[in-house]
């Protein structure tokens, strides 16, 4: 038997981190049947302190903002939490024993066969929870490999201390895998080390594997309804989404709260979403905006009409959409849309090309993890 274990951002309350840990768990141990070889596969129960504040706005209330999130959004927000901790629990494979800090893994002194850094922005470390224990800092034992690990979507500066320990630990991996061309320019500063670029975890999945986690029961049935998804809010958004919804005669459905605008946009408000809610409101949509690289990934793996906003310039979005040929689905605010455009969407290259990137990945792994 095999023991693998893989470290990533499982416990963050966000939709497409805790589904990019679900795709790979269930992908590696669908290699292992098929190469007749039992895995036992494990996702290290790394749960930060500071992970918990930044999730649980109703118990870790502080400041302005979260005391005004706490009063609004209390009940929604409570019931997302529980909704988000069900799913961790319930539906990832996770070591018996929770982890708070490096220094714990260190004493815990596991013994896996195979370590896996990835997938998310695990190696971000700008981040307010990142930890060296994503790079692999701990195992004295095991073969360290990544997979679709990822840098962040912006070029940051790094303090020459921490690029002298970036080097030290990568040059430990025996193979070495990124999400997008952004993260291998910058991990190829620190090693000579080959370094291939993957797709993330949840394209490995197909789109009937996502659909067996979907309730069949749509979440919100009462209107047609286009889903905005964003993590940054303007006036200026707000008020474009909310046009180009009255043109198209759908309602809008926002799922994360912003003090600030949410009384400008009369959007359906459904806060009380987890990973398994937030798929459910893609397949039912008639239409999907979002500035998020996984709301992007799921409008293309569920092929559903989308537009990703400002995707062009992010690095994340922008190698996805090119490397689908969707490079016309990135929208800016303001742009002109013509309405025939909106539904008439080409899933016929993008799913051609994914499958090509799926068994690019495969092979990797395969290798990577001796299957």
């Amino acid at each position: 038997m095999k023991k693998i274990a893989a470290i990533t951002f499982h416990s963050a309350h966000n939709f497409g981190s805790c589904l990019q840990a679900y795709a790979l768990q269930e992908y590696v141990k669908r290699l292992g049947k098929e190469k007749g070889q039992e895995i036992d596969y494990k996702i290290i129960n790394l749960r930060k302190d500071i992970q918990d504040k930044m999730y649980n706005y109703v118990k870790n209330s502080s400041g302005v903002k979260k005391i005004l999130k706490k009063i609004l959004y209390g009940n929604s927000l409570e019931r997302q939490y529980q909704i988000f901790e069900d799913f961790i629990n319930n539906s990832l494979q996770l070591t018996p024993t929770t982890y708070h800090t490096l220094e714990d893994l260190k004493k815990a002194d596991l013994k896996f066969d195979y370590y896996i850094s990835g997938s998310d922005q695990i190696w971000n470390v700008t981040a307010q929870d990142f930890d060296w224990a994503y790079m692999l800092d701990f195992p004295s034992f095991g073969t360290k490999i990544s997979y679709a690990a990822s840098f962040g979507p912006k070029e940051r500066k790094i303090e020459q201390e921490k690029s002298e320990k970036i080097k030290n630990l990568l040059n430990q991996y025996k193979y070495i895998s990124v999400r997008e061309e952004g993260t291998k320019s910058k991990m190829a500063q620190y090693t000579d080390k080959p370094i291939e670029i993957n797709v993330d975890p949840t394209m490995l999945l197909s789109k009937q594997e996502w659909e067996k986690l979907i309730d069949t029961k749509p979440l919100y049935s009462k209107h047609k309804y286009l889903l905005f998804y964003t993590l940054r809010m303007s006036k200026e958004r707000v008020s474009y989404i909310k046009k180009l919804a009255k043109k198209l005669g759908l309602h809008v459905v926002v799922i994360t709260p912003f003090i600030k605008y949410d009384m400008m946009g009369g959007f359906v408000k459904l806060y009380d979403t987890g990973p398994k809610e937030f798929l459910n409101l893609i397949k039912n949509a008639e239409l999907v905006i979002s500035s998020s690289f996984h709301g992007t990934v799921f409008s293309i793996v569920l092929n559903k009409p989308f537009y990703s906003l400002d995707g062009l310039n992010d690095n994340r979005i922008s190698t996805l959409l090119k490397e689908t040929k969707l490079e016309n689905r990135s929208l800016s605010i303001g742009d002109e849309i013509k309405l025939e455009d909106v539904y008439n969407v080409e899933f016929t290259v993008a799913n051609a090309q994914i499958e090509i990137e799926k068994e690019r990945s495969k092979k990797y792994l395969l290798k990577a993890l001796d299957l």
